[in-house]
């Protein structure tokens, strides 16, 4: 009896994993394998793909890009912004470099320092720069002049070449608490001013003002601060 069980014992075990394998290759002759389809759409500058099992990565990137336009445009009262500005000077002290006013580049006249402050958005950061950014395409004249202007000589003058036109529009920022500086190659110069975003990370977002020149974030543009 023994010998009749050990025997059924041993054939048991080459069976089972025959029997496996003969299983598997029939479940899988019934089961079509296709790549997950896609629906591929442009939506804000990105193609979102659906894939069921990863909705939820999908979900996490499509939400942290809107948080990114959000904080992009700056969209919080001034008063905010500079409490933020404070924690930010106090991790990186160098941060007040680009709000001193005092400096001959930046340099404003009495009335200039008015002007700024007129333009001031108490609740809105973002208007606040755009107020800014406005007035002085308004009411500056370009001039292609190739002569160094200062933030003074632009507002006495009304008129400027792109290095004139950025320290205006820079001393007018620095002037109502935004950080801000000028930054040139040898062709063209733009203005570069800070923003402190809700999770506390250091923000300089680019402003050309549109005259002739390299885009601002063109790979032959990189050039050097004009503090």
């Amino acid at each position: 009896m023994k010998k009749i069980l050990l025997s059924l014992g041993n054939s048991m075990l080459i069976l089972i994993p025959i029997i496996i394998m003969i299983l598997y290759s029939i479940f899988a002759k019934n089961v079509e394998t296709k790549a997950p389809e896609t629906d591929c759409e442009v939506t804000k500058d990105f193609c979102t793909v659906s894939v069921p099992e990863n909705q939820v990565v999908i979900e996490f990137l499509e939400n942290s890009y809107e948080n990114v336009i959000n904080q992009k445009d700056g969209n919080i009262p001034m008063d905010e912004f500079k409490r933020r500005l404070v924690y930010a000077i106090n991790y990186k002290p160098q941060i007040k470099e680009y709000l001193m006013t005092d400096t001959y580049r930046y340099h404003l006249t009495q009335e200039a320092k008015e002007k700024a402050h007129e333009l001031v958005d108490e609740d809105s950061y973002a208007f606040t720069v755009n107020n800014i950014h406005s007035w002085v395409l308004d009411n500056i004249e370009y001039s292609g002049e190739r002569i160094w202007y200062t933030a003074e000589s632009t507002w006495e003058k009304k008129t400027a070449n792109c290095n004139g036109i950025s320290f205006l529009a820079c001393g007018m920022m620095r002037e109502v608490g935004i950080p801000c500086l000028v930054v040139a190659n040898d062709e063209h110069a733009w203005t570069e001013y800070m923003y402190v975003d809700d999770k506390g990370s250091i923000v300089w977002n680019i402003w050309d003002q549109g005259l002739e020149g390299y885009p601002a974030l063109a790979d032959n543009t990189y050039g050097y601060n004009l503090g």
